[in-house]
């Protein structure tokens, strides 16, 4: 049967074309609309970082457009495209999409000053100033490390002024960008006095040595004032430096006595190869001042000279008072408390003497490489030298055995050089000499450590790990003690001290929502209920997922009546700037306290002047208050002894040998089961070691800082808290 088309329904070719595509159109934007409408599109919780900056990573879903997404970040879809070339070709579901952060922090930024019809970046030149007498505005191109607030320094201006001078430009300054700066503000150099001293801008490339050089005083002094230098210097960051002495004319000077009083003046007769620099270290006084006593240096300084160092001005400058060895030793003293142990630590049994073992790598057999004209190097000599790298571990180590010893410890000491290399370590826990050790401290790296701690314990030898963060040989080493605390002690310190210290404030968690925080949240909600009395279940902080929700909601739940403790686990050096230099300009109407990694001391984005303003609390295993009258004798006692500045390692090295030489000293080769009862001063951090099951010693304590005045200050030495495993071993890596 032949079916008849109904005559309506017959189309041309063209006209069923047409309707087709009319059709086809309409349906894509009906399902379009529909599509939008049941999943409207939501900012990502993921970001990363690509080639130094930072992208919200955007997954397509159905429905979703270049220009909806664009939307919801607050970018243009131009944007999008100059950074996803591929989207202009076609985008589609579960296509991943880069959104420029930054750019969607300057837009919120730029929303919330509208919002707020903010003042705070504008500069409006005064009625009454003539045109003559307005700011000339020159062109700065920016150079590397350079930031808006050094920028500030330089030019003799804000950081506000500068914005509104540039009010497309972000904080984060590029090398090469050029940029407006108010041109008659400036101030020539790099030097801005005060009563008392100049501030100085330290340049990329300098040295210690080279500034004091340069100013004519002594390292020593530069790092008096700024004892964190001691660490190393970083470029662009404002040390202080003493004011130059007033130099008289020869007509205003009066002559100098040729007769010495020796209750003024010691007498120095120079040795060959010492020089100003050397000198000054040794008696703590200024080139300067050297110089100002001893006219005779203006010809330079030569061996069988005898040099005046000045007694009554030492005496008198409180930044040169130390104790006496006796009074330093007695400071450091062993005290015995109250027996808490099962073991009667009152009755053990101790040796005459004992035969220690240092493993420490030295390098001697690449000391004759050394070439010393690369001195004034960034990093010289630790970075680049190997033999300097632990060299002063050892020094500081010598001098606490020292100090034993004149207590009465007799103690042969093997000094063995491993090189970092394991098989030597290896040779040497092999050598038949190795089952006689009392006491073993170190290796200091840990593939070395494992291997003479395996062995160590088949002896039943306790092993001192100073410096290691290795967690593998932990498990059933009842004999290795390590001095490094590992994380989840140090995660039970922070977050008692917040329960301990801020409990009653306004607390913000601020988070990006991965696991790890989600962890440390349900922590931190934990211990802040107890010490709260309120059931668990209750939320004791604002929660802020800085990914999804920005700085607004950090803005939207801070509170005026309260100190505001801004807790932030959130990651990223260009999110963390930005959120530190807003929470900056909000510091007059709120108390801010943030808390967060120690890492953001190295991001060199991040103004330290921000970071003080707004409280900045960190934590860290090492950590030397250079006001303490005992850091300043034993920095006294090296410097003399080895003729340069103790470093970490120094540190290190004394608090290791002295606290360990003395519970071998008083409770013998079985001391890690007497030592909740010695209670003594450490320098670089508190030693509290606790052992869970029968794995390894640890030490439980950290060092708790906040920025005051541009210095760390500990907060932390004195609180006391339970301590608990907590179950969150490895969250936090810094």
């Amino acid at each position: 049967m032949i079916l008849v088309p109904n005559p309506r329904l017959q189309l041309s070719g063209n006209s069923r074309l047409i309707s087709s595509l009319l059709l086809l159109v309409l349906l894509i934007f009906t399902n379009g609309l529909s599509a939008q409408e049941e999943k409207p599109v939501k900012r990502s919780g993921v970001i990363e970082e690509i080639d130094g900056r930072e992208y919200y990573i955007h997954e397509i879903k159905q429905g979703h457009t270049v220009y909806s997404i664009a939307k919801a970040y607050n970018v243009s879809p131009e944007e999008i495209y100059k950074h996803n070339p591929e989207a202009k070709k076609v985008i589609k579901p579960s296509q991943m999409l880069k959104i420029p952060a930054w750019l969607v922090d300057e837009a919120e930024e730029k929303k919330e000053a509208t919002n707020d019809q903010s003042s705070r970046y504008r500069y409006t030149p005064q009625e009454n100033e003539t045109e003559s007498a307005k700011t000339k505005i020159i062109e700065h191109e920016v150079e590397k490390k350079e930031t808006l607030y050094s920028l500030a320094r330089k030019y003799n201006t804000t950081v506000a002024r500068i914005k509104e001078l540039n009010p497309n430009m972000v904080d984060i300054l590029e090398v090469g960008q050029k940029i407006k700066v108010p041109a008659n503000e400036s101030v020539a150099g790099k030097t801005n006095e005060s009563d008392s001293l100049i501030y100085y801008t330290v340049d990329k490339g300098e040295t210690l040595y080279r500034i004091a050089a340069k100013h004519n005083i002594s390292v020593d002094t530069i790092i008096r004032l700024n004892p964190e230098v001691a660490e190393g210097l970083k470029a662009g960051s404002v040390i202080k430096l003493p004011k130059p002495y007033k130099t008289e004319t020869a007509e205003s000077k009066p002559a100098v006595a040729k007769q010495d009083t020796s209750d003024k003046y010691l007498k120095h007769k120079v040795a060959k190869g010492e020089t100003l620099y050397n000198l000054s270290m040794q008696y703590s006084i200024a080139i300067d001042e050297l110089k100002k006593h001893n006219p005779q240096l203006k010809e330079g300084l030569k061996a069988g000279q005898v040099l005046r160092i000045p007694v009554e001005s030492r005496k008198e400058d409180e930044q040169f008072v130390f104790l006496k060895e006796k009074e330093f030793l007695d400071s450091l003293a062993f005290v015995k408390q109250k027996d808490t142990m099962l073991v009667d630590c009152d009755s053990v049994s101790i040796k005459q003497s004992y035969k220690i073992a240092l493993f420490v790598p030295l390098y001697l057999n690449q000391m004759r490489s050394i070439d010393a004209s690369d001195y004034d190097k960034p990093g010289w000599p630790e970075q680049n030298v190997k033999p300097f790298a632990y060299i002063q571990f050892y020094e500081g180590f010598k001098l606490a055995l020292d100090s034993l010893e004149k207590q009465g410890l007799k103690a042969d000491v093997y000094v063995h050089d491993t090189k970092a290399d394991t098989s030597v370590v290896k040779e040497l826990v092999n050598d038949p000499e190795f089952k006689s050790y009392d006491l073993i401290f170190g290796p200091l790296q840990d593939d070395a450590l494992e291997i003479v701690t395996n062995e160590a314990k088949t002896y039943s030898i306790n092993v001192i790990s100073p410096v290691s963060y290795a967690m593998n040989v932990v498990k059933g080493n009842d004999h290795l003690i390590k001095l490094f605390p590992p994380v989840n002690y140090q995660i039970n310190r922070i977050m008692n001290f917040v329960a301990e210290e801020h409990a009653k404030d306004n607390i913000v968690y601020v988070h990006g929502a991965s696991d790890r925080q989600m962890q440390l949240k349900v922590k931190l909600q934990s211990i802040l209920n107890k010490k709260l009395g309120v059931k668990d279940s209750v939320l004791p902080y604002k929660m802020v997922n800085y990914n999804t929700q920005g700085f607004s909601k950090i803005k939207e739940v801070l509170d005026e009546s309260k100190p505001n403790f801004i807790f932030c686990t959130h990651k990223g050096e260009i999110r963390i700037n930005k959120m530190i230099s807003r929470l900056n300009g909000l510091r007059e109407d709120y108390e801010i306290i943030i808390f967060g990694s120690n890492a953001w001391e190295n991001y060199n984005s991040i103004e330290s002047e921000y970071l003080n303003n707004l409280n900045y609390t960190s934590f860290t295993e090492y950590l030397i208050d250079y006001d303490d009258i005992r850091v300043k004798t034993f920095v006294n006692r090296f410097t003399r002894k080895y003729k340069t500045w103790p470093n970490k390692m120094a540190f290190k090295g004394f608090d290791a040998g002295y606290y360990f030489l003395n519970a071998l000293y008083n409770y013998g080769v079985n001391f890690q089961y007497c030592m909740e009862n010695m209670n003594k001063f450490t320098m670089h951090n508190d030693f509290h070691f606790k052992q869970w099951e029968n794995n390894a010693w640890q030490n439980s304590e950290i060092n708790i800082y906040q920025y005051r005045d541009f210095k760390r200050v500990l907060l932390n030495r004195n609180i006391k808290t339970p301590l608990k495993d907590n179950g969150l071993q490895d969250l936090i890596r810094e």
